[in-house]
């Protein structure tokens, strides 16, 4: 596919003209696409990606599996153009498909809902690959996918025309390894997650992971935060509407192979303030692991929901306002996280058990829709089309 280049005047206008069109319809958070709609129906649709095994039990086969909540029945959709599918963005073009983003890939998919058919196909330039995450433009237009570069100070926010699939510019990521991206003010503002990996013994000694702030128009870094611990890495955020940024992460090993102690693997960042990592006691953080698979946020009662690294880590929720761990619920293999505002529950996928509906805030188990399904293995990114 020909890269095909536009003036930074150019890019602003069909930018800003995109972005005024419509309103954003819908919440963005870490690891969760919420499309919402008035309705007095119960019934969402959980839009999960999966695997099951092949007669080569090395290698699984990729699955779009929608699942509705108030029949539990699920559709199965094979993804065989894909290795490792990482995310999906909902459609505010076309709410009957979503987008499948790859993870170290170079081609996503748009593809339906309802009959699996791939719609769309979006091309990454060589040497650039996708990183598992993006937006659309609120009117959607225009498709921004994360993508790692060559080198690691060249990973960049990409745009694609949503219509077509075809490459139009590029946005610096002022990061290194940009992951996730979230927007705010409007859709005029991402808030670009830098995990931050470095290969250097000696590069430990600084934090590479931030949080960028870049205007969409132009290109522009309005602010940066940076980890307060060196060892730590940004992965999945949840944005609530006035800015403030809940926070998974990584956590490495020390270059001699030893952990490095953490307070935990999990912050928060309240807008205009600096990134705290979140308290948790010994017994704890051990019980955590080094991985957060995604995270979900009640910014009306300060909860974050933290599904952790499986099989040793729990499903957690921390207090933002008090910054420190409140509790686990023994969810085996929980996986992916998203917050229901209007039904004011936290919504639970697992590996292979099913979903939970999870009360906020006395954060109990208040449903539970099984899948029965042991060669099913869920990954740990959903979207909720309610």
């Amino acid at each position: 596919m020909r890269m095909e280049r536009h003036s930074k005047k150019t890019r602003r206008a069909w930018l800003e003209q995109g972005l005024r069109l419509v309103p954003t319809p819908f919440l963005l958070s870490s690891c969760t696409s919420l499309l919402t709609k008035p309705s007095s129906h119960l019934e969402y649709q959980s839009i999960l990606l999966a695997s099951r095994p092949t007669k080569n039990k090395n290698i699984r086969q990729p699955i779009l599996m929608v699942a509705s909540s108030l029949t539990g029945h699920r559709k199965e959709f094979l993804l065989p153009s894909l290795q490792n599918p990482h995310a999906t963005i909902l459609s505010n073009r076309d709410p009957k498909s979503v987008v499948v983003v790859p993870n170290g890939e170079r081609k996503s998919y748009r593809v339906s809902i309802e009959s699996g058919q791939v719609m769309q196909e979006y091309m990454s330039n060589n040497p650039y690959g996708f990183y598992g995450h993006g937006v659309e433009s609120p009117d959607g237009q225009y498709l921004f996918l994360s993508e790692p570069g060559p080198t690691e100070k060249s990973g960049r926010v990409a745009i694609y025309d949503n219509i077509t699939g075809k490459f139009l510019d590029h946005l610096e990521g002022h990061g290194v390894h940009p992951h996730e991206i979230q927007v705010v003010d409007q859709g005029k503002v991402f808030i670009l997650s830098n995990n931050g990996y470095k290969k250097s013994e000696k590069e430990y000694q600084r934090s590479f992971s931030s949080l960028s702030y870049i205007e969409v128009s132009s290109g522009k870094l309005l602010d940066q935060v940076f980890l307060p611990e060196t060892h730590l890495h940004m992965t999945h955020l949840a944005v609530a509407d006035n800015g403030d940024v809940a926070i998974g992460m990584d956590m490495s090993t020390h270059p001699l192979k030893q952990r490095i102690p953490s307070k935990s693997v999990v912050a928060f960042r309240k807008a205009g303030a600096s990134i705290r990592i979140l308290n948790a006691d010994g017994p704890t953080k051990e019980m955590l692991g080094r991985h957060v698979l995604s995270v979900a946020y009640d910014e009306q009662n300060f909860i974050i929901g933290a599904t952790n690294q499986y099989p040793n880590g729990p499903l957690t929720f921390w207090s933002s306002k008090k910054e420190r761990f409140l509790r686990s619920l023994p969810i085996e293999g929980s996986s992916g996280i998203n917050y229901l505002r209007d039904r004011r529950r936290f919504l639970v996928t697992t590996h292979n058990s099913g979903l939970y509906e999870i009360s906020s805030p006395d954060l109990e188990v208040v449903r539970h829709i099984p899948m029965n399904d042991m060669e099913l293995y869920v990954d740990n990114h959903s979207s909720v089309l309610i």
